[in-house]
Parts: C-alpha cells; sequence; structure tokens
C-alpha cells in the first residue's frame, strides 16, 4: 500500500476530480482539508521489496510476484478490517453498514507460477546468460517502483499483453516517469525501452491526433437550448430531428441496427467517440443521415444523475443516487446480488426491459427520461410535488439515516405501461 498515493487519491476527490465519500463532503464544512491530520497507524512489512533486496538477480514468474504482493496486503488489510470492525467510522464508511476488506487473490490460479515474465523461451533455456542479463536481449521492459525489472518483450504488443495493458496505454507512459496498474500482476509498473531513461510526465509529450474543431453555430445560441436533452439537427441547422437526454440513446436512434450488434462495452466506446461531435462544427455521419449533435453547454450529459427504481406491482419510485446505489436497493429487493456493472451489461437503464424475479416486476429510469414520461399525468401539481421531491433528493446531502426517498406513482402508471409497451415492441420489430 502506497501512503503517498492514497493521500494524493484523497487530495483529487476533496478537489472533486475523482468520486466523493463522506469524508471530502464533511471536509469543507468543517474546516477544510487543513483540520486534519494525517498519519499511519500501523507499519508492515513490504514482502515485495524485501525478497529483491535480498535476490536482486531473481526474475520471478507471474504468480510468484502475485504471491509477495499477497503476502504484503494481508497483513494491513487484516488490521484495516478490525479497524473498521472496532470503530464504526463514520467519515471514512458507515457505522450502519459492516464493511469487507476486500483480498484480490481469493481465487488465485497455481498455474501462474509457471508463467514467465520474459517471452522468449530460447532465451529463458540458455543457461550462458545470467538472470538479468536475458533482459539484454528485451527492447520493451517494465519496472517496479523500486527500480526492478519485472517483465520483457522484444515487442511493445508482447509486453502489453505480459502486463494486462492496452496497446495505447502502453505507448502514453512509454519512457516518461510516470507509473501505470499492470493488471495481470496487480502492481505498479514504469514502461521504457531498454537503456533508454525516462523523462517528463506523459501530458507533456503526448499528442494528439484529432484537430481542434469550431464550435457548432446554430440558428439560435446554443445555451437557449433546453437542459436535460441531446438534440439532433438537420444540416439546414435550424431542423430538430430528434432528442434524447443521454447520448446512448442518440447513438442507438441514429445506428439502430448497428446497435443490436454491439456488447455493452463496445457501445460505450462508439457512444463515447460520437459524444466528441456534439457542440461542435463536424457532421456526424450515421445510418440514419448525417448530422449536427447539439446540447444546452450548461448540461453534463456524463454527470451522476439520479435513477428513478419503479416497482410494476405497486407504482411505487425509489429514488437513487447513483447506479452504484441502485444496484444495492435492487439487490435488498430481489434478495440476489446484482453488481454495479450488471445494469449497464443488461442495458436495463431507459431501455424499458422490466426486471423480473417471481412476482416481482421493476424497471430502472433516468431522471430526464422520467420526467417525459410522467409529463402525461393529469394532477399538474401532483407532478410538480414529484420533481421538487425528486431534485431534493439528488442535489441535497443525504441525511444521515435515509437510505432513499419514495414517490407514490400510481397517477403516471398509463405512461409508464405504455412506455414499456412500445419498448417491448421497438425490441421485438429489430429482433
Amino acid at each position: 500500500m502506497n501512503f503517498q498515493r492514497r493521500l494524493k487519491d484523497h487530495m483529487s476527490s476533496f478537489n472533486n476530480h475523482r468520486l466523493q465519500e463522506n469524508l471530502h463532503k464533511f471536509a469543507p464544512e468543517n474546516g477544510g482539508i487543513k483540520s486534519f491530520t494525517w498519519g499511519q497507524l500501523v507499519r508492515t512489512p513490504n514482502f515485495y521489496k524485501l525478497f529483491f533486496s535480498l535476490n536482486p538477480n531473481y526474475i520471478c514468474s507471474k504468480g510468484e510476484i502475485q504471491i509477495l504482493i499477497a503476502l504484503t496486503q494481508f497483513m494491513p488489510r487484516v488490521l484495516e478490517q478490525a479497524y473498521f470492525d472496532h470503530y464504526k467510522p463514520e467519515l471514512n464508511g458507515n457505522k450502519n453498514k459492516n464493511y469487507q476488506v476486500v483480498f484480490k487473490f481469493l481465487n488465485w490460479d497455481s498455474s501462474s507460477l509457471s508463467d514467465p515474465v520474459v517471452l522468449e523461451d530460447n532465451l529463458l533455456k540458455d543457461k550462458t546468460l545470467s538472470p538479468k542479463d536475458k533482459y539484454n536481449y528485451h527492447k520493451y521492459i517494465a519496472k517496479d517502483e523500486f527500480n526492478n525489472i519485472v517483465a520483457g518483450s522484444n515487442s511493445m504488443n508482447g509486453l502489453s499483453s505480459l502486463l494486462g495493458l492496452s496497446l495505447q496505454g502502453l505507448k502514453y507512459h512509454l519512457n516518461r516517469e510516470s507509473f501505470v496498474l499492470a493488471r495481470s500482476l496487480s502492481l505498479n509498473v514504469s514502461v521504457q525501452e531498454y537503456n533508454v531513461i525516462p523523462k517528463g510526465i506523459p501530458i507533456e509529450y503526448y499528442k494528439t491526433k484529432k484537430a481542434s474543431r469550431p464550435e457548432l453555430k446554430l440558428s439560435k445560441d446554443l445555451s437557449s437550448l433546453e437542459t436535460g436533452n441531446i438534440f439532433i439537427y438537420a444540416l439546414d441547422k435550424e431542423t430538430v430531428i430528434a432528442k434524447k437526454p443521454t447520448a446512448p440513446l442518440i447513438f442507438k436512434h441514429l445506428n439502430p441496427k448497428l446497435s443490436l450488434n454491439l456488447n455493452s462495452k463496445e457501445l460505450k466506446v462508439k457512444t463515447d467517440n460520437m459524444a466528441t461531435y456534439i457542440n461542435k462544427e463536424s457532421v456526424y455521419y450515421s445510418e440514419s443521415g448525417d448530422y449536427y449533435l447539439a446540447k444546452n453547454p450548461n448540461y453534463a450529459i456524463n454527470a451522476k444523475s439520479s435513477i428513478i427504481l419503479i416497482d410494476l406491482n405497486t407504482y411505487e419510485g425509489t429514488i437513487c443516487e447513483s447506479k452504484r446505489e441502485c444496484s444495492r436497493i435492487l439487490s435488498k429487493k430481489l434478495d440476489k446480488n446484482i453488481q454495479l456493472g450488471t445494469i449497464s451489461r443488461n442495458n436495463w437503464l431507459d431501455s424499458g426491459i422490466i426486471i423480473s424475479q417471481n412476482d416481482e416486476k421493476y424497471i430502472l429510469l433516468s431522471k430526464s427520461l422520467f420526467f417525459s414520461l410522467i409529463s402525461v399525468a393529469e394532477d399538474d401539481l401532483n407532478l410538480n410535488i414529484i420533481k421538487k421531491v425528486i431534485n431534493e433528493a439528488s442535489d441535497s446531502t443525504p441525511t444521515k439515516g435515509l437510505e432513499y426517498k419514495s414517490l407514490d406513482l400510481k397517477l403516471c402508471a398509463q405512461g409508464l405501461e405504455n412506455y414499456i409497451i412500445n419498448s417491448a415492441t421497438n425490441v421485438n420489430k429489430k429482433s
């Protein structure tokens, strides 16, 4: 565990560059960061570092590296669990919730003990070479934070495979004074060409191939556009073809055939690429035609937004502040383990898909789509009350002991039923 990196992560959260937990929300209202005292509670042995200090010429296999890291992590994580159980911290946790510290190597594969971190077998079998000399034959190498060589290959593709990195990620950090997590080793490494001294940080040298594109000029000011939606404009920049609350829905609308053949990861990549055209003077070419994409500059399409979990038996809506909270609440209601990624992989959000188990039936809607559906409610007063409750739930600081707020959506039942029926019909047509 790297105390310096952990502190840096906390600082990023305080500055709202990473996800904020209770601690990071509490600090600004209670004296700021300077009111906290940071320090180590306990020091434990780093078996990984100790082993290499005693055996500098030994080349570990992938499995041996994982064992040394697991031994190093075991003691502090057991102590961390003990602190959680004893003190039940509120700022760095929730005293009403039992936290379980995660050990990454519970499903460790013993066959990795024989997995090399150098690719050429003929070099591994060459008895005339010392272990360290074998790395002289590799153009690309990876070093840990203690300057030990942990992997090598004659190609960037080979090294990226060994480390569990994308080729793009390896190129970004190559020959720079930076570290990146090698997922296959669970180790932070620097990557470089052999005998090349790393210099500078990646951002100073990395050059994007994308040219700067000018801002989109419509017949109206962008800031006058309705917030909560992305607009598809015809090439005349006046005619609105359609509007949707999220980028994935825009992509599916414009590329219906392609969307059917994409998994969730591929869809995200395509959607992220499409989003670069929003508010830019660049035509987006799709299956449905060529268009401009626009939104109000104040509408953050990637911002965390409320999700409405609706029980279709009772028409009670549960307001979730994030996908993580939604997965937790859904797990309780269905009495099964719903992971954060399950919602995205199964395309449950805003798709009209009914999540069912036994006699229970639920549907997930984003806040913006929910508003568009419940606008059919006959009682405007009820609609305004619902909007007020949702805004309070998503904008205010969570109240202690309050897990979520509920809504009675019986007035909106017809609108929801129509949406589900239409969504099911569209899915059947596409299939």
